[in-house]
């Protein structure tokens, strides 16, 4: 079944950006382009949707989302559940390490704040490169990494006064 010009454009500019908010996508098609009424825009998205030519995903009630490749809106629930999992892991391994500072020799010491340093940085970094595939800061917005870092360089802050320990 061949696509209207329209159902092209909505297509096009969909797939350009990955995924689009309901109000973007109208703002680029009726407003920019002044060809088509909103009305008729909303019927031809709706239609589009339940034809599965394009994916409709209520985020909230003023928060819809449109896309055409279901892999992306699966790859960000799972890196979503993945970082869920492991951030609570990851969290009370910190802090054990905060509450039993002075016990752990201090070579050591050193080596769990570098490992965990590595193991945060590759946290950023499978965050960020999430966010840009997925094109969208949610997973960004997840709570507590942006504390981790810092805790980390809390931890070495600290761990410097305990060098009389040697």
């Amino acid at each position: 079944m061949a696509l209207t010009w329209l159902e092209k454009a909505i297509y096009k500019e969909i797939e350009k950006n990955r995924k689009i908010r309901w109000a973007d996508l109208k703002r680029t098609i009726v407003d920019d382009e002044e060809r088509i009424s909103e009305r008729v825009f909303r019927e031809t998205l709706k239609d589009m949707v339940k034809r599965k030519l394009v994916y409709r995903r209520e985020i909230s009630r003023q928060n819809v989302e449109y896309y055409v490749d279901v892999d992306v809106v699966e790859l960000e629930n799972n890196a979503k559940q993945f970082f869920e999992f492991h951030f609570p892991e990851f969290k009370s391994l910190i802090n054990h390490i905060e509450k039993n500072r002075s016990k752990i020799p201090l070579v050591d010491l050193a080596g769990y704040v570098a490992v965990l340093w590595q193991v945060a940085t590759h946290f950023e970094y499978k965050g960020a490169l999430l966010t840009h595939l997925t094109n969208t800061d949610r997973l960004a917005k997840l709570k507590g990494w942006q504390e981790i870092k810092p805790k980390l360089l809390k931890l070495i802050v600290l761990t410097k006064n305990l060098d009389n320990r040697l």
